[in-house]
């Protein structure tokens, strides 16, 4: 099968990441959950007393454990507020988060069987909580072709600590897609002053198209939105939800949105139902 790979290279904490086509063989699949300690070198300029010196540091690990959901607090940002703006009708979210526990350099690599066409969209600005629409691509699943996939890309950091980061990346793909997709984390180094990947460092994260992937569609969610008048729902597409009553996911929980797509409160919702102070039908 054919497979189209896309790397991206980061300098740590940095900002910003830089995106290249690559082409390497597998490494051995990781287990999701598990934490994987990958050897690194750095060259450190040290510019002590005026004196230009380069020194290479051995050892220097980078950790990475791989997983299919978040487990630092995103508050909603990646898939609510960003991944999810880009749902498509006939097309579902696989992705992949690697958090990291050392900041030496790294890169990504995705690769996706049956793909082509990638056309680049956007750089990489990473932002906390913040997700970049990195390219769009083509899948033919079937003899059908669906040109509308995408690869999105976040970050999170905990803006005081910076030996824990955790990356992800989200591939929109057909619903129902058979071919696997595969999450590569590689450990980074120095050479002449610029950062290459070093392969021996790497972690290969399979998201297998059998129906094992934990991934399947999930409908775009609104989200609250609070103002100087109160609380109104904002769907991904930037509309309000008016005149209807919303179920939280989380809580189970009914709120009425009026005519201004404001919640109301203490009051009765034009279907005759009451609600308390905080938005909440009273049963």
């Amino acid at each position: 099968m054919k497979k189209q790979l896309k790397s991206i290279a980061a300098l740590g904490a940095a900002t910003m990441l830089a995106l290249s086509c690559v082409m390497t063989a597998s490494a051995e699949v990781v287990s999701e959950g598990t934490l994987y300690t990958l050897p690194s070198t750095e060259t450190v300029y040290d510019g002590i007393n005026g004196v230009e010196d380069f020194f290479e540091v051995e050892g220097i690990d980078l950790r990475v454990t791989f997983s299919r959901e978040a487990t630092l607090n995103w508050y909603g940002w990646d898939k609510e507020q960003g991944a999810y703006t880009y749902n498509e009708d006939g097309y579902e979210w696989r992705y992949a988060y690697a958090t990291i526990n050392s900041n030496p350099k790294y890169w990504w690599e995705v690769s996706v069987e049956n793909s082509s066409n990638w056309n680049y969209v956007s750089e990489y600005g990473i932002e906390v909580g913040g997700v970049s629409h990195l390219y769009d691509f083509k899948v033919v699943q079937n003899g059908v072709e669906y040109p509308k996939c995408k690869l999105i890309g976040g970050a999170y950091d905990t803006e005081t600590d910076f030996s824990k980061l955790e990356y992800c990346m989200f591939v929109l793909v057909p619903v129902g897609y058979d071919g696997d997709i595969t999450f590569s984390f590689f450990g980074g180094k120095l050479e002449n002053g610029e950062s290459v990947r070093n392969d021996d460092a790497q972690c290969t994260f399979l998201i297998s198209g059998d129906g094992s992937s934990l991934n399947q569609q999930q409908a775009a969610v609104p989200v609250w939105k609070e103002d100087s008048q109160g609380w109104k729902l904002e769907n991904p597409d930037g509309s309000y939800v008016v005149n209807a009553w919303y179920q939280s996911p989380e809580s189970g929980l009914w709120y009425y949105l009026g005519a201004d797509g404001y919640m109301l409160t203490n009051t009765t919702t034009p279907d005759g139902y009451q609600v308390n102070g905080e938005g909440v039908w009273i049963q």
